[in-house]
């Protein structure tokens, strides 16, 4: 009868494991050896989670950006449009709050159907539906699911006033607006220009 052969596996102190069927009686790993894979992955996997949560942040950066861009754009293209009261074209207007302010890092858009200055007469606009950020109470939003997403800028509002056949900003110049998050480094500052075109 053929008899298995076992395999020692040799542990500090004299200690030692035989493993069935392994060949000749061979030294195999020790428990140092074989702790010390284990450490390695668990070093491994512990990078991985880090990593994945350094992207996860970079990308609610970028998506909190892209809202802002896309409700500046809809405040563009509203204005362009040409709606009037009483022979008054419409303005609209995007207010920021950064991280200091309440509510933190959120934004709304506003209408006037008058020449007033804002904000008197001027109403804000609801919330677009299916939009993929959090709203809050008067309109408020704020843009990307992340908490960290923090919104600087350099003029509290935006204006987008229709002037012919063009629109104008205001106040004059370049505008910025960063959407950043701090503890990971990443910031895309959104500039619009005083005739409207905005970018990153």
């Amino acid at each position: 009868m053929r008899v298995r052969s076992s395999r020692t596996l040799r542990m500090p102190l004299g200690l030692h494991v035989r493993v069935p069927g392994a060949p000749g009686g061979e030294d195999a790993f020790t428990v140092v050896e074989l702790g010390t894979v284990v450490i390695i992955i668990g070093v491994m996997l512990a990078a991985a989670v880090v990593s994945i949560h350094g992207i996860t942040r970079r990308t609610e950066v970028s998506c909190a950006a892209e809202q802002v861009k896309e409700d500046l754009r809809r405040a563009y293209a509203l204005a362009d449009g040409g709606e009037k009261t009483a022979g008054v074209r419409h303005r609209y207007l995007v207010e920021f709050n950064n991280n200091g302010e309440s509510p933190k890092n959120a934004y709304r858009v506003w209408k006037s159907t008058t020449n007033d200055v804002w904000p008197t007469n001027w109403s804000t606009l609801p919330v677009q539906k299916g939009a993929s950020y959090k709203t809050l109470t008067d309109n408020w939003i704020q843009p990307g699911p992340g908490a960290g997403t923090h919104i600087t800028y350099t003029s509290k509002t935006i204006t987008f006033v229709p002037k012919g056949s063009i629109i104008q900003t205001e106040p004059a110049g370049n505008k910025t607006v960063t959407v950043n998050n701090p503890d990971e480094g990443k910031t895309i500052t959104i500039t619009v220009t005083e005739y409207g075109s905005i970018s990153d």
